[in-house]
């Protein structure tokens, strides 16, 4: 079920107003089971299904679309708004309730689905440490640096939503040793070279022990760290 994506927009009202004012002279037939297919995805991508309705209140809703497609609308009234209210708010809840389980870590194989998910989505490379990277070149010289080497660097952190920030994790060109960072960083940051950005995501066994677990992320979470390597210093 993906809800991720449905509240507040309404899916359900926006795909009822599309096909009322859809353009019905096309010249393509297609088979009514491709028909019942698109309602099948729509229902599902929609979240229909969770809403709970009776097979009355559905047959009602369709038969609302369908006298819209007729030029015939119910006219919509308070208590229609207050559905509509009442909808968006079940879908919010749904979608946060989807993420939540989608962001918990402790069951098994979540982690795996989610790196396997990210690298899908953002075009990442994996390592054999199971640190996935993406690397954007810059216009520095080429070569890395060594672990023992003193780097000036930037980099923002998130929460494996990408959207909760990670204060205390960020750097602003600060200089540190490679080898002083957590394992998964430095092992990308040996991968880049001066002048170039990256992301990395960061697996909880390549970040912090359990005492030194950053705030606001929760255990064994994976982090999502946006990196801007400005110069390496060599080692002494």
């Amino acid at each position: 079920m993906r809800l991720s994506f449905l509240a507040p927009s309404l899916l359900v009202f926006a795909f009822a107003a599309s096909v009322a004012s859809a353009d019905t002279s096309s010249s393509q037939t297609y088979p009514l089971s491709t028909y019942a297919a698109l309602g099948s995805s729509f229902a599902r991508d929609s979240g229909l299904p969770a809403l709970g309705w009776t097979e009355e209140q559905f047959n009602a809703f369709v038969e609302g679309m369908r006298a819209s497609v007729r030029g015939q609308p119910y006219p919509s009234d308070e208590q229609t708004a207050l559905l509509k209210k009442d909808i968006e708010q079940r879908l919010r809840a749904l979608a946060e309730e989807y993420q939540r389980r989608q962001l918990d870590f402790t069951q098994p194989g979540r982690l795996d689905e989610f790196m396997k998910s990210m690298v899908k989505q953002h075009s990442l490379q994996m390592a054999d440490s199971g640190l996935a990277y993406g690397l954007m070149p810059g216009r520095g010289p080429k070569f890395q640096p060594a672990p023992e080497d003193t780097v000036l660097l930037s980099c923002e952190a998130l929460g494996p939503d990408g959207k909760t920030q990670l204060p205390k994790l960020r750097l602003s060109e600060q200089r540190v040793v490679v080898e002083s960072l957590i394992p998964g960083l430095a092992e990308g940051v040996q991968m880049m070279t001066p002048g170039s950005s990256a992301i990395f995501i960061v697996p909880p066994d390549l970040s912090f022990d359990e005492t030194d677990w950053p705030e606001d992320l929760a255990p064994g979470s994976p982090i999502i760290y946006m990196v801007r390597l400005h110069e390496i210093v060599s080692a002494p």
